[in-house]
């Protein structure tokens, strides 16, 4: 049989944090970026997308503790369908010949202290 033609998911993700005090939110971003493509690099049908191994994936305490709780994740696949990963509620299967990316990464700096 033919090999199923590739095809890509594209993530955005809707992340409150607090930042830990003398981080900058250009800082914590910085950080969060890098960690959020290796994580989304390495999906695949025995790894799903859950919003709490993408928290773990991208967990940096010395600059930020995420609001779990307001984490959103929207996946929209390569048909054009969506589906929200919220902590706890859903997760993301990607097929073996599905690359999942970043489409948009949305920090809010919540005020107060970590």
């Amino acid at each position: 049989p033919a090999e199923s033609p590739a095809v890509t998911a594209d993530v955005t993700v809707d992340l409150p944090i607090f930042l830990v005090a003398g981080v900058t939110a250009a800082q914590a971003t910085a950080t969060i970026d890098h960690a959020l493509a290796a994580y989304l690099a390495g999906r695949n049908p025995a790894a799903p997308l859950t919003v709490a191994s993408l928290l773990d994936a991208i967990r940096n305490e010395a600059q930020f503790a995420a609001v779990r709780a307001e984490t959103v994740v929207t996946v929209e696949d390569a048909g054009g369908l969506f589906q929200q990963l919220s902590d706890g509620a859903g997760s993301y299967t990607p097929t073996a010949n599905e690359t999942v990316q970043k489409a948009a990464l949305n920090i809010s700096v919540k005020e107060g202290a970590v």
